[in-house]
């Protein structure tokens, strides 16, 4: 039987690379026991210089018992690397068509959402790794579990008098242990964990985690029916070909040993780096204290697979605490803005008062001058002109102009046709104005002033005038004639 190649792995005596001297506490909690490993390195080199185990019950006990335990073990007070339970997680290999690390980000949660089913977005924890990145897009790895695990997790740790610094999965945590010292083999690479009939199956290429499965296989046929789903995963995976290496973990990882190489054809190592410790020379270790070891890397700045949902639901809240100080901050902003706003277009609409009153005044006077040369017997009242000024501004459409300035043009307008009545000789008897047509009536002497009259009329109207001339009757002096002005 091969031992898996951790050279930096081992009893306190065993021989170790130490680039640095950081600690860190890795804690894994299942079924009410509690494993807590001690890990001294670095990015590229580690020691396991402690490990505890201890029954710490499932009720409100839980989180005293498990003080007393750090308090034997020098954890008080200090940050833990928890690993959580992964049969209760989802971890799925997707490919999106991104590139950038903030969108992928975004994009995570929704994604994990598709894979979880019913389970609503606000209720899951989410994290992701990139795989790879392609000149279309990414290959990513999400994790998602329920809130309330690593809520519960932090809870746990709190009362017992430390706190959580990170939270990541089981799964990730033994990949990540695995993979230190020696690195994953940048070929096709298996790694089995069995416990009991629960077994995991991960598959790994270029030192990157593609597929996680968990299936059921009794110690009878156990070996046979992992050799087989192992290449069913590699079908599943879209990589079928040949495995470098595969690595076993779990107290029947001896058994396995010799039945999966002969069915798979390749190196089969074991990783058990708890077994040199003296406290285990006499009986196994127990299998979730990988768990705790790998976590312990987080710490140490070592975790390849760096999947940590403490992290990202600390970044969900910043960036919701974020979000609602920008909310808050645009409101005050937009009230302010308003206000300003509001005092300008107060202090507009006095001066545009003003100035229309001024033009209107203006107007008058000229049109009453107008008027009475033509002999209007209508005085100026403002009522008429509004509708008109109004159906003009209808007219016209979405007009740029202050309002002064619309009523000043229309003013000029009807004075020019007041000049044109009079160049033609023309009398008015009457203009009537309504939302519809404005009618000019009145007197004119013969007929080509009477075409003079209507040729200025299209000129300033276009095809909205028409025009009714009556010759003359018996005995007198002047023919009638009307003008239509439509305001649509």
């Amino acid at each position: 039987m091969t031992k898996a190649a951790l050279p930096v792995f081992g009893p306190g005596g065993g021989r170790c690379w130490m680039f640095t001297d950081r600690k860190s506490f890795g804690l894994y909690v299942g079924d009410g026991r509690a494993c807590l490993a001690l890990v001294k390195g670095g990015r590229r080199a580690h020691r396991i210089l402690a490990f505890h185990e201890e029954f710490i019950g499932r009720g409100p006990e839980a989180g005293a018992n498990l003080g007393k335990l750090l308090a034997r073990a020098g954890a008080l007070g200090r940050g833990l690397h928890a690993a959580l339970d992964g049969r209760v997680a989802t971890a799925r290999l997707v490919s999106l068509p991104l590139t950038n690390a903030r969108q992928i980000q975004k994009t995570a949660r929704f994604q994990a959402e598709n894979l979880t089913g019913a389970v609503p977005i606000e209720r899951l924890a989410v994290d992701h790794h990139i795989m790879r990145r392609r000149p279309d897009g990414s290959d990513v790895m999400l994790f998602a579990i329920d809130k309330e695990r690593v809520d519960a997790a932090a809870t746990l740790v709190r009362e017992a008098g430390a706190s959580l610094a990170s939270a990541t999965l089981d799964c990730a945590a033994l990949f990540n242990l695995a993979a230190a010292g020696r690195g994953t083999p940048d070929g096709r690479c298996a790694l089995v964990d069995k416990a009991g009939d629960s077994v995991r199956i991960m598959l790994s290429s270029g030192g990157e985690m593609t597929l996680v499965r968990s299936i059921t296989a009794q110690n009878g046929q156990a070996a046979s029916r992992i050799a087989d789903e192992i290449r069913r995963s590699q079908v599943m995976s879209g990589d079928a070909d040949g495995l470098e290496c595969v690595v076993l973990t779990g107290p029947d990882a001896a058994s396995l040993h010799q039945g999966i190489a002969d069915r798979l054809g390749c190196r089969v190592e074991v990783l058990d780096p708890l077994s040199g410790l003296d406290q285990f020379r006499n009986s196994p270790p127990p299998a979730e204290g990988l768990y705790a070891v790998g976590a312990a890397l987080k710490g140490l700045g070592a975790a390849g697979m760096d999947v940590d949902f403490r992290r990202a639901m600390d970044q969900g809240a910043d960036s919701r605490s974020t979000l609602r100080k920008r909310l808050a901050y645009t409101g005050a902003a937009l009230c302010v803005l308003f206000l300003i706003l509001a005092v300008k277009s107060w202090r507009e609409a006095d001066v545009e008062e003003a100035r229309l009153a001024g033009v209107v005044a203006r107007e008058k006077e000229l049109w009453d001058g107008a008027a009475k040369g033509l002999g209007i017997k209508r005085e100026f009242r403002q009522q008429y002109w509004d509708k008109v000024l109004e159906s003009s501004v209808k007219k016209a459409g979405r007009s740029g102009e202050p309002k002064a300035l619309q009523y000043s043009s229309f003013l000029e307008t009807w004075r020019l046709v007041a000049l044109a009545l009079d160049g033609a000789g023309a009398t008015v008897a009457n203009i009537a104005f309504d939302q519809e047509k404005t009618v000019i009536g009145g007197q004119i002497a013969d007929i080509e002033r009477f075409d003079d009259l209507a040729k200025a009329f299209r000129a300033r109207f276009g095809d909205a005038v028409q025009e009714k001339f009556e010759r003359k009757a018996r005995g007198q002096q002047k023919s009638t004639f009307t003008i239509e002005i439509s305001n649509k």
